[in-house]
């Protein structure tokens, strides 16, 4: 796999050529890893609405083709973007996803952090206030609006706009 460094980079651009490799990809094209940071910037997924997302202020807020909600993207938050032939690796895209997910755990895990999984909510949650915590979280997250006032929130790092709640499952 060719792992690509590509710096602070727009996140428009970056999808279209991610777009532009996987059309142009060949039966032995090898797997890359994209890695960047990207300008403040809000993604929102398929299950993302307008309302979602409480106050942007001056962040543009784009939507994906991706799963999921909002996410935001800004410097210093180290993004990877794997693309992968799943189906040359033999993976559906829950295991996929399953074995990601277990990749951060036991890298972070490495540098003393603990991660988690939260029932519902995919992905890897880390205790912003206590990252070596066992302590498990919610397994149903509760979301709050809110403007960071110290490094123990649960949430995702974000600059001061906030986002709504998921709707209840």
């Amino acid at each position: 796999m060719m792992v690509r460094d590509l710096g602070q980079v727009e996140l428009l651009p970056t999808l279209a050529a991610m777009q532009t490799f996987t059309e142009q990809r060949q039966v032995d094209t090898p797997d890359e890893l994209w890695l960047c940071e990207h300008p403040p910037v809000f993604t929102q997924g398929l299950a993302g609405k307008a309302s979602h997302v409480l106050d942007a202020r001056h962040i543009p807020v784009v939507q994906t083709n991706r799963g999921g909600q909002v996410t935001y993207h800004g410097p210093g938050q180290v993004v990877a973007y794997p693309l992968l032939d799943l189906k040359r690796a033999g993976y559906f895209v829950k295991e996929y996803v399953y074995r990601l997910e277990d990749a951060l755990l036991r890298t972070l895990a490495t540098f003393g952090v603990i991660g988690h999984r939260v029932a519902g909510a995919p992905g890897i949650y880390v205790r912003l206030g206590e990252p070596h915590s066992h302590a498990l979280l919610p397994q149903r997250p509760q979301f709050q609006t809110f403007q960071p006032t110290d490094s123990t929130s649960q949430e995702e790092i974000s600059p001061s706009p906030s986002r709504a709640p998921p709707p209840p499952t």
